[in-house]
């Protein structure tokens, strides 16, 4: 089993090289040693654009503050693109990341959005599962690997918008119908609150195969002169995603976790910050931002 696994992480991984050509972005082209050190915010459409890095750089002097939020991100995507930068990066590094939803997927954004990224998806999470048992690493890797390979979500999303033009429009229309609706009955349920640093849903044993994950990342960004911290979005989609997230938020080490204050809540964790169930809007950002600049400070010491 494990012999065949390895053939068929290797097998992927060549074929990703033919088929998916070097980027030249800088979300997954190798860059420049740079002579201050860097800043990695990770996560969904919550961290970007919901991190304004240009105004943190104008708040923390001597760093580099890169975004790489995508959206419809998970967790397991979230690891994976830091797994990656911690590889091919060189220098000091900080990574924020954000405890995004538990799902064994990559989004759509993160296989189109860099082929090379895309190439070392598999490696990487071959990397980061190696504590797990061999039949949770073959389910892992064979189900990322079929959406690599035989599932291009892009390629058929560009068909679809061919061939059916008229329904991809009507979807589009229909999420920005859903998303004004959404806006005008905010209630403010769905914000992070007192309560969810003090209140633990599931066991250690339940998320044993993220915890397992997170610290084989630490393990790695040791040895790549690097540190991590994981912080919890103000906001949550659904409250599942808030008793997953905040029982993995307790779980983790003290010194790997970014921890909001009394302050910060207060002043950020508002209704009217909100532009959907789960998004916060520009004032929502410039205020988050400015806020977070305030913490970062005794993180990047």
């Amino acid at each position: 089993m494990f012999l065949f696994t390895v053939l068929f992480v290797c097998a992927s991984k060549r074929y990703l090289h033919h088929v998916s050509p070097i980027s030249t972005s800088s979300f997954g082209a190798k860059s420049a040693p740079h002579k201050n050190p860097s800043v990695y915010f990770v996560g969904t459409s919550r961290v970007n654009p919901g991190v304004d890095t240009d105004e943190l750089e104008k708040h923390i002097k001597g760093y580099n503050i890169h975004n790489l939020g995508v959206a419809g991100g998970t967790l397991l995507s979230s690891l994976a693109i830091t797994e990656y930068y911690l590889q091919n990066q060189k220098g000091p590094k900080t990574f924020f990341i954000e405890i995004t939803p538990l799902s064994d997927e990559v989004p759509s954004e993160y296989l189109s959005f860099s082929p090379h990224m895309k190439k070392e998806l598999l490696p990487s999470l071959n990397r980061l599962t190696n504590q797990h048992s061999l039949s949770r690493r073959f389910q892992l890797l064979s189900r990322i690997s079929n959406d690599l390979i035989f599932n291009s979500t892009s390629l058929r999303f560009d068909i679809n918008r061919i061939l059916h033009p008229k329904v991809e429009e009507k979807k589009k229309t229909q999420v920005l119908l859903n998303k004004i609706v959404e806006s005008k009955n905010l209630t403010g349920k769905s914000l992070l609150t007192k309560n969810d640093f003090t209140t633990c849903y599931f066991k250690k044993s339940e998320l044993g195969n993220y915890l397992q994950m997170i610290n084989r990342l630490n393990q790695i960004a040791v040895n790549n002169q690097a540190r991590i911290f994981f912080f919890l979005p103000v906001a949550f989609r659904t409250e599942a995603e808030r008793h997953v997230a905040t029982s993995i938020y307790h779980h983790l080490p003290i010194d790997c976790r970014l921890e909001y204050t009394d302050t910060f809540l207060h002043k950020v964790a508002i209704k009217d910050h909100l532009s959907d169930i789960n998004h916060l809007n520009d004032l929502g950002v410039k205020i988050y931002t400015k806020q977070l600049a305030l913490l970062l400070e005794d993180y990047l010491k």
